[in-house]
This record gives structure tokens, sequence and C-alpha cells, in this order.
């Protein structure tokens, strides 16, 4: 674990790359029996319940208790149903982490127990089965994917509806679902739509509304100031039935994160080789920190203050 000073503004932050050798710290097991030696010096999307902290690399799982420092790693020995991680996401009510594998498995993973939900992974699809990004709330999962939205029923551990989006009769990709108030917008390829998350009409499509026509967007995120979204570049906020720019970058947007009432937009540079956390508030850009050579995937918020990154590079970093 090594420590680096942030700008002012984290002046009481540092990162700490954690990197995993062996399945877990602390987690003796008979001899004779199986354990996981995967390595998690890399990681790809981050989940955070209470003080653990969850992370996917694309090898495997793992989870790091942030008050005790305790790491324990997953694989098909200690219960897992597939290989290949896409993305994650925590749901506070039910306590339930969200797996979702490359091929459209879900496994979800409460009280050390791995629940398998096969239905995507077996569906018969024209294309790929690619699931962008997982929003929970209140007990249920909304995974965007490539056709359209799967919610979860996490206190059921099964899918409970799926929202299909459509022009000119062909299916469209959902990249992205977030709420504000009581209005749930899905990102699409085409626009962002609306609808009321309290209609009876979800799975009809026409209840949701188009509130936006920007095509080629890949991320969505709610703050009390408004809705916004982002593709490779650039970031806008949506308001008043318009958009303003919030945000420009030369390099490659890698995730867009809620934290707190900030979003952290994490960007990665592959020609000169750096990685940046661009801070926005509702009004625009508060800080940029550099990573170095650092490619930060997903963010998340403890509630003590401590901010924690998924690095693709570096693994879970504080």
């Amino acid at each position: 674990m090594y420590l680096m000073n942030f700008k002012p503004l984290f002046r009481s932050i540092f990162i700490a790359s954690i990197f995993f050798v062996s399945a877990a710290n602390g987690q003796d097991k008979p001899i004779g029996s199986w354990r996981s030696f995967l390595p998690y010096n890399n990681a790809i999307g981050v989940a955070i319940g209470g003080n653990v902290l969850y992370a996917i690399s694309e090898q495997g799982f793992y989870s790091f208790d942030a008050t005790d420092g305790q790491v324990d790693a997953y694989s098909k020995v200690e219960g897992m149903h597939d290989l290949g991680m896409q993305c994650i996401g925590y749901d506070d009510a039910t306590s339930t982490v969200v797996l979702v594998y490359a091929n459209g498995n879900i496994d979800l993973f409460k009280d050390n127990t791995f629940y398998n939900v096969p239905e995507l992974k077996i569906k018969t699809v024209a294309g790929a089965k690619t699931v962008f990004s997982v929003y929970t709330r209140n007990g249920l999962a909304y995974l965007s994917t490539s056709v359209g939205v799967i919610v979860l029923d996490l206190t059921r551990k099964s899918i409970k509806e799926t929202y299909e989006f459509s022009v000119n009769s062909l299916a469209i990709p959902v990249r992205g679902l977030t709420q504000q108030g009581d209005s749930l917008f899905a990102l699409t390829e085409y626009g962002v739509y609306r609808a009321n998350v309290n209609s009876p009409e979800l799975q009809n499509f026409q209840a949701w509304q188009m509130t936006d026509t920007i095509k080629g967007f890949k991320y969505i995120s709610a703050l009390p100031a408004g809705i916004f979204i982002a593709n490779d570049s650039l970031v806008y906020k949506l308001e008043g039935g318009g958009r303003t720019l919030m945000y420009r970058t030369s390099a490659d947007i890698q995730h867009m994160d809620r934290v707190g009432d900030d979003l952290y937009v994490g960007t990665y540079d592959s020609k000169v080789f750096k990685g940046t956390l661009a801070i926005l508030s509702g009004s625009g850009l508060k800080d940029s920190i550099n990573m170095g050579g650092r490619k930060p995937r997903q963010v998340v918020l403890r509630g003590d203050g401590s901010v924690w990154i998924a690095d693709e590079f570096g693994g879970l970093m504080k």
C-alpha cells in the first residue's frame, strides 16, 4: 500500500492501491480443501454496501472490508455460476450484490451465497446479450441491456418484468437507466425516454415519452440539479427541454458515477497513458484529479466520506 496526496480539495483523501496475490487475507481453509488464487490487481467495477466494497475484475469477484482489511475472493469454487464479469451493482434495501457475466448470466450474492438467475443467458436473441449497467433501488435491480431493461426482484431472486424499446419496429439497446423523483429516465442509442415509476404500463413502450433525441450516448446519472448524460468525450445536463454542455475532454470517458451530490467522470487517454477523474457539480467542473497511469472505471462513496475507485490497472483504490 502506498500513499499519494491529492490536490488541496482532497487533502484528506489518499490513494491506496490494494494488490491481491492470494484469494483472501486471514481466510484460512482446512488442508485438502480448494481455494481460489486469482489475479486481483485490476478492477473494472465496484459497488458498496455499508463498510464492505465489492469489486469485479475480468477474472473474478472479490470483497474488501474497509474496517478490518479482510479480503475475500470468489470463483466457481466458492459458488459462482460462470466466468468473465461484465458489471456489478448493490441494493441497500435487500443487502444484495448483483453480478452480471459477459454471457448474460446473472448471480445474486447475499449472506455469502450465490443465487443464479440464468434467464437472459439462455434466452434466444438476435445478437449479443450485453448488459451495460446496473441501477438498484428499493429491492429492484434495473439492468440496461442490448434487449431493453430487465427488472429483477431481488427479494424473489427472479425477473419481474422487461421494458422493450423500439424504433421503426426494431428493438434498440438501452445503455443506462436512472431515477429522479417519480420519473425513470432510460438512455437509449436513439435518445432519452421518460416514464412515471408508478405507472402500471411500463412494459408498454407507449408509456415512455422521448425527452431528448440525442444519439450515441453511453452513460446517464441523476443529481438533484438534473439529469446528466455522457458519451466518449462530452457530458451534458438535460434541462428545460434542451441540453447544456458541462464537460469536454480529449480523452475517453470510461464511466460516470454519482458520488454524493457530485458526478465523478473517469477518463483515460491511451495516447499518453494518463487517467483523470473530473468532478462536476450541478453547475459545472469543480476539480480535476490527475490519476497518472491509472484507468478509473467506476467510483463509489463510503459513509465516512472516502472515495473508492475501481482501477483497471491497479485494483481497488481509496
